[in-house]
């Protein structure tokens, strides 16, 4: 039995991710499996694969992930399953899956967009920009990034924001604006230090301290560097604390302060055999040492196992690098077959690289263009729904619930065009749908302006209803609102047609448009029927009560039922005359009423 809360932990959780903690996340993953439930498994796996991804365990990481994923699908969290998605994502773009990695951040981001999780959406929109970055082509990482500090902003994700900030500040330095990028990434360094993410606000120093020195500012570069190491006995995760000095450690070599690395090596060197790739760093720093103290075959002893673990992971890149030490190294030996071979190795792997980087380049523009595509169906799809059907219920279909409801109280109006059957007869076949639109759309404006909702027409009739699918205390006095409106609307229009339609003079030899209406309310069930095309529909005896309060009633008069009538909250702004009683099919004798607006 667990002695803490589920809340509890996955808190510790988000603290976790934000402080990048391998060592708490992988606590939580196993504090989390003494739960039953299936969403507090699915957060341990999502744990453990942080902690593996934060370890260099790629493999591990994505498992972990895909193992959540499956269970999120299972209990129906879109959320969940978002941020799986994501972070498989991440995981593609970490094995240099670039394709897979847009895949998933795209369909990661759609569902994000279908709950309305904003700071969901700004999180992948950023991953995405990540991505593109990582294959060259900056103008698309910077419209994601924009985007994505947007949606940030608009989240209140401050550790986000700084997150962004960085990147767009790293991107316009690489881009030959340095120090607009420096002022960026300062930015993102306060918000860090004011969130105590000690870890990125040491990332950023030695990332402004890289910067300054290329521009000559060796002064505020080492200050920045003694500010970014000063915050790094702060640092928990051994992975940012690796991370963080081989920044420092490649920053003092560049500048020939040798002593200061070496102290860095006997010191904290240690930290730096925690993954794969910092440990294979640790050995180039150690191998350019050599090399600037002549020990050229300690240097080539360690520039050759730095290759071999570069070449073991396929990270091309890191291989052609460190065939131009080697073969810098060769020509300091006098070796001259050794300097031939290296060059020839860097010159391939260089234009390997490069042809990789377009190719990707290449195959992510596809991807996106492909994901684009898909978007604009989507969105087509969407607005097609949301024109069918009420925005609240499409909203629900969106998120994949079954919409079927029941309401307490809900008005029902029915409305049928008095002797539209002769009228379209006299009239071009072409032009009877225009005329139900010119009608239509009076009551569609009218019905509206009440917050009453449109359900269907069928042919010369037209359906609407109050209190559903929200419910409204008011529901009575809207519909009778409308319903008097929209007589006295028809009996005023003046009918308009089309003037490509051709020949329209027919309109002034038809007789006035007069309806029949009636109102009736109660208990109704309402839902989306049909697979192939949607349709919202209400049922109930309601429906059928006031089905009959239409068919009976006169052209150009409002039948309303006694119950609708006991309903009305103000009787005194009405006009109600009632019926002498008469028998309605299904329902015996009732007591009906004329009813219109003083």
């Amino acid at each position: 039995m667990a002695s803490r809360t589920f809340e509890e932990i996955e808190s510790d959780f988000a603290t976790g991710v934000g402080s990048r903690n391998a060592r708490l996340l992988n606590d939580v993953s196993v504090e989390l499996r003494q739960f039953e439930t299936e969403s507090a498994h699915a957060l341990a796996y999502r744990a453990r694969s942080f902690s593996n991804l934060l370890e260099g365990r790629y493999k591990e990481a994505k498992d972990d992930l895909i193992l959540a994923l499956e269970l999120y699908r299972k209990i129906g969290d879109k959320k969940g399953m978002a941020s799986c998605l994501n972070g498989i994502g991440i995981i593609h773009e970490e094995l240099g899956d670039y394709s897979a990695c847009l895949e998933h951040l795209h369909k990661a981001l759609a569902l994000y967009e279908e709950i309305a999780d904003v700071g969901g959406m700004g999180a992948v929109t950023s991953n995405i920009g990540n991505a593109f970055n990582a294959t060259g082509d900056l103008p698309a990482a910077m419209e994601y990034w924009n985007r994505a500090l947007a949606l940030h902003e608009q989240a209140g994700s401050r550790q986000n924001i700084a997150n962004t900030t960085s990147n767009l500040g790293s991107l316009f330095a690489s881009t030959g604006d340095k120090q607009r990028g420096i002022e960026f990434i300062q930015r993102a360094y306060q918000i860090h230090l004011e969130l105590e993410n000690f870890g990125y606000a040491a990332g950023t120093c030695a990332e402004i301290g890289s910067h300054m020195a290329a521009e000559g500012d060796l002064e505020g570069a080492n200050a920045w560097m003694e500010r970014g190491f000063q915050l790094l006995d702060r640092l928990t995760d051994v992975g940012s604390r690796a991370n963080v000095l081989i920044h420092f450690m490649q920053f003092l070599e560049e500048q020939g302060q040798l002593d200061d690395v070496d102290e860095l090596l006997r010191t904290q060197g240690h930290v730096l055999d925690h993954s794969p790739t910092t440990i294979t760093a640790k050995m180039l720093v150690e191998a350019k040492l050599a090399v600037h103290r002549a020990e050229y075959e300690r240097a080539r002893t360690l520039f050759s196992e730095a290759l071999s673990q570069s070449t073991s992971r396929n990270e091309r890149q890191g291989m052609a690098e460190i065939h131009k030490h080697l073969r810098d190294l060769a020509k300091s030996m006098g070796d001259f077959d050794g300097y031939i071979r290296h060059n020839e190795e860097h010159l391939r792997l260089s234009e390997e690289v490069s042809g990789a980087a377009s190719a990707r380049r290449m195959v992510m523009q596809e991807k996106e263009r492909e994901i684009e595509e898909e978007r604009k169906q989507r969105d087509r799809e969407r607005e097609i729904l949301y024109g069918a059907l009420p925005q609240h219920v499409a909203e629900r279909l969106v998120r994949g619930e079954e919409v079927t409801d029941a309401f307490a109280s809900a008005s029902v109006m029915f409305l049928d065009l008095a002797g539209f059957t002769r009228i379209a007869s006299t009239i071009p076949p072409g032009h009877v749908v225009h005329l139900l639109e010119s009608i239509f759309s009076v009551c569609d404006e009218i019905i509206l302006k009440h917050g009453v909702t449109k359900v269907k027409t069928i042919g010369d009739s037209y359906m609407a209803v109050a209190g559903v699918p929200d419910i409204q205390a008011d529901h009575v006095d809207r519909m009778a609102k409308a319903a008097t409106e929209i007589q006295r609307a028809l009996t005023e229009l003046q009918l308009k047609m089309p003037p490509e339609l051709g020949d329209t003079s027919w309109v002034n030899t038809i007789p006035e448009v007069h309806a029949r209406v009636g109102v009736h309310c109660g208990p109704v069930v309402a839902g989306v029927v049909g697979k192939e095309r949607l349709q919202y529909d209400v049922w109930g005896d309601a429906v059928n009560v006031a089905s009959r309060m239409e068919s009976s009633g006169e052209p150009g008069r409002v039948q309303a039922s006694q119950e609708f009538i006991n309903a009305l909250s103000d009787h005194s702004v009405w006009q109600v005359e009632p019926r002498i009683a008469f028998e309605i099919k299904g329902k015996g004798m009732m007591q009906t009423y004329w009813l219109d607006h003083l």
